[in-house]
């Protein structure tokens, strides 16, 4: 661990102007890989879309619902091989995200499943717990990935390594949680509905075209949401090892 004077600190710009440069550099290729969530998120929506009773009350949407919840740990794992492949000036192609997610399926569905409902239930108690949830296991998926982390140790290893920089990380769901607000409330006045419809409970129905609106904010949420989770593990390499992204890469060649 770097210490002293020189060693660098969490810095939230380079988180953010990380995860530009891997978006920037893989666009097409995290587009491709996307599908993992919006296949998913279209059937859960238009499921819902189409019941007369929502899913938090046990209707037919509820299994929907669930394999869309996991589905953003999986796109995840996609993303992260992806960026280490970035990393290493290889080329990176959507097999390779879709290799890693098949290859590792049941620990990352073990991992996933117990985190998507901690997360849910935060976000069912007031929205706040929510964020912090997800703070605490910000990195459950990169630990997995990059260092094949046991799933029995995961999720200690991910509180862990957050603590001290937790803030930092909390502002940053915070602006993702904002983002995917933002694009629901564009897609709102685009398709004639009330502003806020949609934000704090289930859309009263605004027609294919909101429902489409709506899946597309869902795959780009997982889409940042999981170069997030990434950029935030590289810069505790960071200032854990003092390597710069590229120098974890090597590593774990």
């Amino acid at each position: 661990m770097v210490a002293g004077r020189d060693a660098p600190r969490f810095q939230l710009w380079r988180v953010l102007h990380r995860m530009m440069q891997f978006f920037a550099r893989n666009t097409a290729t995290f587009f491709v890989l996307s599908l993992i969530t919006a296949l998913p998120a279209a059937i859960f929506r238009f499921e819902d879309a189409n019941s007369s009773v929502p899913w938090t009350l046990g209707g037919p949407s509820i299994v929907p619902f669930f394999i869309f919840a996991l589905s953003p740990y999986l796109l995840c794992a996609a993303i992260t091989r992806e960026t280490l492949l970035d990393l290493s000036a290889k080329p990176a192609t959507p097999a390779d995200g879709f290799n890693e997610v098949f290859a590792d399926l049941l620990a990352l569905l073990a991992i996933a499943a117990p985190a998507a409902i901690a997360s849910l239930i935060g976000y069912m108690l007031l929205f706040l717990p929510g964020l912090v949830v997800d703070t605490f296991l910000v990195l459950v998926i990169p630990l997995r990935t990059v260092e094949r982390v046991s799933v029995a140790e995961v999720f200690l290893s991910s509180i862990k390594r957050t603590r001290g920089y937790r803030l930092p990380i909390f502002a940053l769901n915070v602006v993702v949680t904002a983002f995917y607000f933002a694009i629901l409330m564009v897609v709102n006045v685009l398709t004639g509905n009330m502003l806020l419809d949609g934000l704090f409970d289930s859309s009263s129905g605004g027609g294919v075209g909101q429902i489409w609106g709506t899946i597309i904010d869902d795959t780009l949420l997982a889409i940042v949401g999981s170069l997030a989770n990434v950029s935030v593990y590289y810069e505790l390499r960071l200032i854990n090892s003092g390597k710069e992204a590229s120098g974890v890469a090597s590593v774990f060649d």
